[in-house]
């Protein structure tokens, strides 16, 4: 039997008239689970009404329970979300999904030896339309020319800097950033800027390359995918091969699940293990189904985990997060950056920044400069 208390709070006596009309006594209670299953309280109308409307007051262990969850311990509906003393929903409003807060000025976070790190900073003097002023030693950037003829948004100056992020065994999450500039006046000229998540490059001509014997094939130019039956195809991966034999590092890009709800919504066409103590990947196998919703990470031992991604043989975005913002002048502080939810970076995405300089009339020699952040939430920090 379980226990339903129900409290008369009115100065009337309270008649449940299609619960066998049982009168709950003025200042006394009923316990209704001595008559009542959990079926017949909660197709009681009577019940819900003075529920609702605050005439009874459902009591469990001592404790009032106030409506509307009252009517779910009546009806025995679990409780899935927290709630205050009077029932209102408590809502975490933060976005960081329980790691640390890292703000970061320059690439490679817990870099492995060898590697090295790039700022998000670029100081350059505009050119002079279509010229580069600063010196061969000096560049100013890769010169573009959309083929508009002298129209100025077909050409301009391009200025790229990486954000690379060791994410094996350390999940980071990028939340916010933000951007300062000087030294675009009116009439010098003014910056476009975009930053992307963009795929790592695989190069495909390190593995041997026999048109009808191997187990993946490029398509569209960009995507190595796996061949059926594992053969025909015009590039042969060491597939299902220990960190021995395989090429290292292993250019890789992964994808991840979204944070609320674990779903996997980008394909994946390769899975591929990572030794954390060795810190190389080995046993690549093409993945039962590319477009799973849900996959299985664990691997059965501790130290090795499991990555879904792609192996991409050209840089292709994969995420906008800023996409040719104008700037001009100076800005006063940080221009921030910011997401209502926080966005996994996989194993082998890197963030791309690009500055596009557009000069609208020929000037003198103008200096800017630029400097970015980037917050983002990591298991471990250094």
């Amino acid at each position: 039997m379980v226990v339903r208390i129900v409290k008369n709070q009115t100065s009337n006596p309270i008649v449940l008239n299609d619960l066998g009309g049982i009168v709950v006594p003025v200042g006394g209670q009923v316990d209704l689970g001595m008559s009542f299953n959990a079926s017949q309280l909660g197709v009681s109308e009577n019940l819900a009404i003075q529920l609702g409307n605050g005439n009874l007051m459902l009591n469990v262990g001592g404790e009032d329970v106030s409506f509307p969850r009252s009517l779910d311990i009546i009806r025995d509906i679990p409780q899935y979300f927290r709630t205050t003393a009077d029932s209102k929903l408590i809502v975490n409003s933060t976005p960081q999904p329980g790691v640390l807060t890292d703000f970061c000025l320059s690439s490679l976070t817990e870099c492995q030896t060898g590697e090295g790190s790039d700022m998000l900073h670029i100081d350059h003097t505009v050119f002079v339309y279509g010229q580069d002023v600063q010196g061969l030693d000096q560049p100013c950037g890769l010169y573009v020319n959309n083929g508009g003829g002298d129209s100025v948004l077909s050409k301009y100056w391009l200025n790229t800097k990486y954000l690379e992020f060791n994410t094996l065994g350390n999940r980071t999450f990028f939340y916010d950033g933000g951007l300062m500039w000087k030294g675009f006046a009116s009439g010098n000229g003014m910056m476009s800027l975009s930053l992307l998540a963009v795929s790592s490059i695989f190069d495909p001509t390190d593995y041997e390359v026999v048109p009808g014997t191997g187990n993946s094939v490029v398509v569209d130019g960009y995507i190595m995918i796996p061949m059926p039956g594992g053969s025909g195809g015009t590039h042969s991966l060491p597939i299902g091969r220990g960190f021995d034999d395989t090429p290292q590092p292993f250019k890789f890009t992964g994808v991840a699940p979204m944070v609320m709800t674990g779903t996997y919504f980008s394909p994946a066409f390769w899975q591929v293990d990572f030794d954390l103590t060795e810190r190389k990947f080995f046993n690549l196998l093409p993945t039962e189904n590319p477009y799973a919703e849900t996959r299985t990470l664990n691997t059965g031992d501790s130290n090795i985990m499991r990555i879904f991604g792609n192996i991409m043989t050209a840089e292709i975005p994969l995420m906008a997060f800023v996409k040719d913002f104008l700037v001009i002048g100076d800005s006063s502080n940080f221009f921030c950056v910011a997401s209502p939810d926080a966005t996994e970076i996989p194993c082998g995405v890197r963030i791309r920044f690009d500055c596009k300089t557009v000069a609208n009339t020929m000037h003198t020699n103008v200096p800017w400069s630029l400097v970015g952040y980037m917050k983002t939430y990591r298991e471990h920090t250094i």
